[in-house]
């Protein structure tokens, strides 16, 4: 039989650091060079459930201490496991022939942005190239709805993310051009403008 006693706080923060760490790791493919729009998503995730992910986007940072004032060393304790955990878990889900770059840095955040100016430049070539693939995806013959409007969705994000976001009728545009006939009604009310579609990646979801 296994029975938890009483733990103070340090010890409840060590047990928690505990769990944590043992816990499974989500199945994130390694960052190469073919996969950094997947890798950004499944990344993300998992920096939000370790807790690190405001400090990677620089929405957190260190306990400020005003002058006068005590530090509250659990306080910091508890941020700096937080802060050097973001590094970590960026750096060992990099296959080993690109952590060179970066290597020497302890910061996650910049890491981060390292990791995307090399894998995601925001160049103009790449935008023209984006746009390029969102126009010519079609939907390939026995692809679901939902899989062909999830790749227009992958390509819809990175194009947000690089300052060119698509607007939202050619959204609807690329969606509705290449669906088979069985969906001829629907595509006439849509062009009535009997309906709107909102979100066309949850809209046809199988």
């Amino acid at each position: 039989m296994f029975v938890l006693s009483a733990f103070s706080e340090e010890e409840d923060l060590n047990l928690a650091e505990l769990f944590l760490r043992w816990s499974p790791n989500f199945l994130i493919k390694p960052l190469d060079s073919t996969n950094y729009a997947a890798w950004y998503s499944d990344i993300k995730v998992l920096l939000l459930e370790r807790d690190c992910w405001d400090i990677v986007a620089e929405k957190e940072a260190a306990p400020v201490v005003k002058e006068g004032d005590e530090i509250d060393t659990r306080k910091l304790k508890e941020f700096n496991l937080r802060f050097n955990r973001a590094y970590t878990t960026i750096y060992m889900n990099v296959r080993p022939q690109y952590r060179t770059i970066i290597e020497g840095i302890t910061n996650g955040a910049e890491a981060w942005k390292k990791l995307k100016s090399h894998f995601h430049p925001d160049s103009t070539a790449r935008v023209m190239a984006l746009k390029h693939e969102f126009f010519s995806t079609v939907i390939e013959p026995d692809e679901s709805i939902g899989l062909y409007a999830s790749k227009l969705s992958r390509i819809i994000e990175q194009l947000r993310e690089a300052g060119h976001p698509v607007e939202h009728l050619d959204q609807c545009f690329q969606l509705l051009r290449y669906l088979p006939t069985e969906y001829e009604n629907i595509i006439q009310t849509v062009l009535d403008g009997k309906t709107r579609i909102l979100n066309f990646q949850k809209s046809w979801r199988r």
